[in-house]
């Protein structure tokens, strides 16, 4: 069939159906033990390639990265999810990482990358894991190995605090990495592979879009395509959405809506979901843990196509400029996934996890009269 197949209201013009290729998401979270358990189904519905992220652990070597696969995929197979095609695994950047290290990623097929988390003093905050690895000005060795090989550095693009050893606020995090770091970076390393993950700014995107080569991409989540820093004031379900990087300013948000919808090979789908137990996100806003739940990732980001009049342009972000770039098979014509419009039940339920006798909440979920409205849900 050819995709994307679109049926519209006949009154209204608005899509009530959309089939496209099978998408992927090329950046989650899986946890570990229960929790792992209860989410991995939920959070492999529907896609083809999943990339999973190292700071559970953190994931060092290689033997570690595939004891975590064969975790993954135990429960891939439980769950008869026989449409996936792959998961693949990345490893946390420590001085572990060493230009051995790349040659053997390079050489196999499973562990794919190198990921980055911002470096910082213990007791300072960054993301969930992060402050365990080292600066990439330290990693020299690896860079050029990684130059060499073609594997790709990932990266949590954020500074902490300042060169002078002050902290920064969220909102300057991003564009101080970038201004101080990446782009010696990409001066310093000019074939290396980079992804920008979750990319928050305009600065971010500035960099990404300056590199004509197709050698660096970024990956997009759903909630900076839909959220702003305003909406931490403005639901009760905020602490859902405190996730790092946190969502920034409306110009943010609308540019990084105009480059995901655009069709550019650079724009990646990833949806960084990072479930954690109701117990650790119901808290004060700052001591909440960090990460959204996204089981419902592929209906925001359809939803948000929808309503920029660009579901046309939904595979390229989801379903086929990942793939590309990792070097992996698109989906085939009939490897198809359908989206409906879905009014009562577009936001899932909590996810129990029994054994910790509590559950995860999917971002947007509450019983308020502020629940999110996607309009449109996974068949």
């Amino acid at each position: 069939m050819k995709t994307p197949e679109i049926v519209r209201d006949e009154a209204s013009g608005k899509p009530i159906k959309i089939t496209v290729l099978r998408p992927s998401n090329f950046h989650a979270h899986f946890r570990r033990d229960a929790l792992m358990h209860a989410v991995t189904p939920l959070q492999l519905r529907g896609y083809k390639y999943v990339l999973a992220m190292p700071n559970t652990g953190p994931i060092r070597t290689i033997a570690e990265a595939y004891a975590y696969y064969d975790e993954i995929m135990r429960i891939a197979d439980e769950e008869g999810l026989s449409k996936l095609s792959g998961i693949l695994m990345t490893l946390y950047h420590t001085a572990d990482i060493t230009p051995a290290v790349i040659e053997q990623i390079a050489n196999q097929k499973i562990v794919r990358a190198v990921k980055h988390y911002p470096t910082h003093r213990p007791g300072q905050e960054g993301t969930t894991g992060s402050g365990l690895g080292r600066p990439l000005e330290e990693a020299d060795d690896m860079l050029r190995t990684m130059e060499e090989t073609g594997v790709p550095l990932l990266g949590h693009f954020e500074s902490v605090e300042d060169k002078h050893g002050r902290t920064l606020p969220h909102s300057e995090r991003e564009g101080y990495f970038v201004d101080n770091y990446l782009w010696g970076l990409r001066d310093k390393y000019p074939k290396l592979r980079i992804c920008f993950e979750h990319c928050s700014t305009s600065e971010g995107l500035k960099f990404v879009k300056a590199d004509l080569s197709g050698r660096t991409v970024c990956t997009i989540t759903p909630q900076h395509l839909w959220f702003t820093a305003e909406d931490f004031g403005r639901y009760s379900w905020r602490n859902h959405l405190r996730c790092m990087p946190y969502v920034k300013t409306d110009d943010d948000r609308a540019a990084l809506v105009a480059f995901a919808t655009s069709g550019d090979a650079r724009a990646i789908a990833g949806d960084d979901t990072a479930p954690h137990l109701s117990a650790a996100k119901n808290k004060p806003f700052e001591e909440a843990a960090c990460g959204c739940y996204l089981p419902h990732a592929i209906a925001l980001y359809v939803a948000k196509f929808i309503e920029q009049d660009a579901a046309n342009m939904y595979e390229y972000f989801a379903c086929l400029n990942g793939p590309k770039f990792w070097g992996l098979p698109i989906p085939e014509d009939n490897d198809t996934i359908t989206i409906r419009c879905e009014r009562r039940h577009d936001i899932p339920e909590p996810t129990p996890v029994p054994e910790d006798n509590d559950f995860v909440i999917p971002l947007g979920w509450t019983e308020e009269a502020d629940k999110l409205k996607i309009g449109y849900a996974l068949e």
